[in-house]
């Protein structure tokens, strides 16, 4: 039995993000000491550290409906380098499998990671209040699984509503790299339905022939908790930790049994064995989405403690089973609580969904109702402003280097005028619609600035006034006179510098010979350059392909070209787990498109060729032939665990070097030798190069210098540490000579060709006058409750190293809120 809170324990609930065009709904609930969690969507780290919500205090994770996780590895990484030690994670069925799939990129030694799914919706729904699926002194929660239905009949939307956008701790050298894995003897190449595996009769590691994916019901639940009893081996959950000393204690667990029987084998252990996960179990009510109810502290007096609904309905489906399930004689036997908020959660088509109204109507009228929703119209909402705005500040540069996000900045289209955000049918003065970074006091009343911060919405042409205005804030309304000042002085010197040495590109370009070196058309977009938020851990270089395997999936009409990946085995295995709780487009019977290829990155390693029988061999010739190629070569590189480069050689005589994380590495250099290009990490700044070999990493001289010794023609920096806002510097050697490489640097989602990278030498000067004025600030945990002060976009601070402790200075962020 927990001891509740003290009566009046203050706490808020924060909106992180919501259904906007480049994420989805997420929330938090802060208390001094603890948080909680509500959804995972991709990128849920960087939306901590960008609305300055620490991590190191959430203790609890509750998560809707799995495709709606993807930033679950991630955050877990990121906690655990602000200084958590333990998470509990609650989910649908399946859960368990989701996050033991992440093995062979997501351990932490001082982790308790404990999973709980509640039991799936029965065909008959029931009348009474679950048990609670989470009780502390803070938070009562209670869990609903939904599943779904046919969908209702289309219902008519709001004109206007189609105006919504369409998102078109350091030792001295990094441990030896581990020997390279026997090849698989499987073949992987995606061609053939994929089977399960028939079923083992026991559970039986001490046989010759164990094999995980054989397992079934418990059997196969007890083998993905060791898993993830391995992945995370802090003992916070573990059963001699928990079980009262009175209670005797068996003799040894399937756990224990299991792990010690693959010791005396020789075996790796669990989350180490390269074999796949048994399947999950199949729902017959299909993907199982989850919503909350949560009950708070207690106040003084006869008031009764505040509660909330946080409703997770991403598909108009879910609505019959919550009209069975969330009803009004349900939440009458919340005895000891008051309901005063629901929080809407939504995904297209629910808003206009006759039942929403239904159930809506079910509720008391004294209700707060607050909606995330993508119908909503008017507004075209940026999670990612200070992303967006930075794009914009540089277009002035050059609208074609750095073009402007595809989702946002638009013509406004006309519009009638719209009496209501919300249906005639909902209760229109108690309807609200939310926005990023809206906090509200014990979930119920909303708090006004500071400890609310403002929000974007990008609905305005450009070129325009409103477009200048916009990017000319370079600090929040709320900020200080004197930061206003000096971001306005910042702006006025940057805007004329801009444009003169746009003027001057233009001049310059126009008196240039034209380039005619292999591959001088080649254009090169970074999708990502590491700056925004840690790019170090490993999920980084490859979760994120289960996302766009499922959008590639889902296309309509479906892309006409198979698709081939080379990644390691650990990867495919990754993704082949991934394909037994989401539709990748892996399996033949179910994909909408061309197959799938996967080619074992040690199969095309320098020095080695595929066989003739190889059927490898035919995948990569036609890879080969359909992209103009003549080479691909995976090169080991030099970093804290097994990482590799690849050089890509083309017919037309262009060859680029790309060199995953590294330090300097000589057989990168031997293997790109005459490169056209070589993009290269450079996370660290030249006077820390003890800093830069710890990590596994390369300083920005170390960078250049590989490419100075590859003899490349150009370079594009690349994976620069947030600890860094400022641009980072180019010291130029003095040994240099007219043959050195032309250096650039990348910025996330700018297109540069080869012939053009002379240009980013020439905007570096006035570059510099609109990041000159960011604050370095110390690389650690983003901890603080008080006005969400970030980055200006420029660079976020980078979460990682500390126990919990603000630091130094109390670790200043780079900028404020735009």
């Amino acid at each position: 039995m927990t001891t509740p809170a003290p009566p009046n324990t203050r706490y808020s609930v924060n909106v992180l993000s919501t259904s906007t065009v480049d994420s989805s709904p997420s929330l938090v609930v802060i208390y001094d000491a603890k948080r909680y969690l509500f959804n995972t969507p991709e990128a849920i780290s960087r939306v901590c550290v960008q609305g300055k919500t620490g991590m190191r205090k959430i203790h609890n994770v509750f998560l809707s409906q799995l495709d709606n996780s993807a930033g679950l590895p991630g955050f877990l990484l990121s906690t655990v380098e602000a200084g958590n030690n333990q998470v509990e994670v609650v989910g649908p069925e399946g859960t368990e499998h989701l996050v033991a799939s992440y093995r062979f990129f997501t351990r932490r030694e001082q982790l308790s990671l404990k999973v709980t799914s509640p039991p799936p919706p029965s065909s008959t729904p029931s009348l009474s209040l679950p048990a609670p699926i989470h009780s502390d002194p803070n938070l009562l929660v209670y869990a609903f699984p939904l599943a779904r239905t046919a969908p209702s009949p289309p219902a008519p939307t709001s004109p206007s509503a189609s105006l919504k956008r369409k998102r078109s701790s350091t030792s001295p050298s990094p441990p030896p790299r581990p020997k390279s894995p026997p090849p698989p003897s499987v073949d992987l190449l995606v061609e053939e339905p994929l089977e399960a595996t028939p079923a083992a009769p026991t559970f039986d590691p001490s046989a010759p022939g164990f094999t995980p994916s054989r397992l079934r019901g418990t059997d196969a639940t007890t083998w993905r908790r060791m898993v993830i009893n391995d992945m995370f081996r802090g003992t916070k959950f573990t059963s001699s930790s928990t079980t009262s000393s009175s209670t005797p204690t068996p003799t040894i667990t399937p756990l224990d049994f299991a792990s010690r029987v693959l010791a005396t084998r020789n075996s790796p252990s669990p989350s180490y064995l390269q074999q796949s996960l048994p399947l999950p179990s199949p729902s017959p009510l299909g993907p199982i989405s989850l919503s909350y109810l949560a009950v708070g502290p207690s106040l003084r007096g006869r008031f009764l403690p505040e509660a909330f609904l946080v409703l997770n309905l991403s598909s108009p489906a879910l609505l019959p089973s919550l009209l069975s399930t969330i009803t009004p004689s349900v939440l009458s036997q919340i005895k000891s609580a008051q309901l005063q908020t629901v929080f809407y959660l939504l995904g297209p088509g629910v808003l206009h969904d006759p039942l929403l109204s239904t159930f809506i109507s079910s509720l008391p009228s004294t209700l707060q109702h607050r909606f995330s929703s993508p119908d909503l119209p008017s507004t075209n909402l940026v999670t990612f402003g200070p992303a967006a705005l930075l794009s914009l500040r540089l277009s002035f540069l050059s609208p074609t280097v750095f073009r402007l996000p595809t989702y946002s900045f638009l013509p406004l289209l006309p519009s009638p005028p719209t009496p209501s955000l919300f249906p005639s049918s909902f209760p229109q003065e108690t309807s609200h619609l939310l926005r990023p970074t809206d906090r509200f006091e014990r979930g119920t009343t909303p708090l006004p600035l500071p400890y609310a911060t403002t929000y974007r919405s990008f609905d305005f042409p450009v070129p325009s006034p409103e477009a200048e205005l916009q990017a000319s804030l370079l600090k929040s309304s709320h900020a200080t006179p004197a930061t206003l000042a000096r971001a306005s002085e910042i702006w006025s010197s940057y805007r004329p510098a801009a444009d003169l040495i746009r003027d001057q590109v233009e001049q310059e370009s126009l008196g240039r010979p034209k380039a005619t070196f292999p591959g001088a058309g080649l254009r090169v977009t970074p999708l990502g350059t590491g700056s925004a938020i840690p790019s170090k851990y490993r999920n980084d270089h490859h979760a994120g392909l289960a996302t766009i395997l499922k959008e590639r999936n889902s296309l309509s009409p479906p892309p006409t070209t198979p698709l081939t990946i080379i990644c390691p085995p650990g990867a495919r295995m990754y993704l082949s787990e991934q394909q037994a709780l989401f539709n990748l487009g892996l399996d033949p019977s179910t994909r909408t498109g061309p197959p799938v290829h996967f080619v074992d990155t040690f199969a095309v390693e320098a020095g080695k060729t595929l066989s003739e029988s190889d059927k490898r061999r035919e995948v990569m010739n036609d890879l080969y032939a359909s992209l103009g190629l003549t080479s691909v070569v995976a090169v080991p590189v030099l970093h804290r665990c097994r990482c590799w480069g690849v050089v890509l050689e083309h017919a037309s005589g262009w060859k680029v070097v790309f060199s995953g994380d590294t330090m300097p590495c000589e057989a990168l250099v031997v293997a790109g030798r005459g490169a056209t290009l070589v993009i290269h990490e450079a996370t660290i700044e030249d006077s820390l190069p003890d800093v830069a070999r710890a990590k596994g990493h390369s300083t920005f001289g170390q960078a250049i210098d590989i490419a100075r010794r590859m003899e490349a023609q150009h370079c594009l920096l690349t994976h620069f540490s947030a600890r860094y806002p400022k641009l980072p510097p180019l010291e130029h050697s003095e040994d240099s000579t007219s043959n050195d490489p032309v250096v650039a640097m990348a910025f996330d989602l700018m297109t540069l060709r080869l012939d053009e990278f002379w240009k980013m030498e020439r905007f570096r000067p006035t570059m510099d006058l609109l990041f000159g004025d960011d604050e370095e600030g110390d690389e650690g945990s983003v901890e603080g409750d008080g006005p969400a002060s970030v980055v200006g976009g420029e660079a976020e601070k980078e979460v990682a190293g500390g126990k919990g402790k603000k630091g130094k200075k109390e670790k200043k962020a780079a900028a404020e809120v735009v």
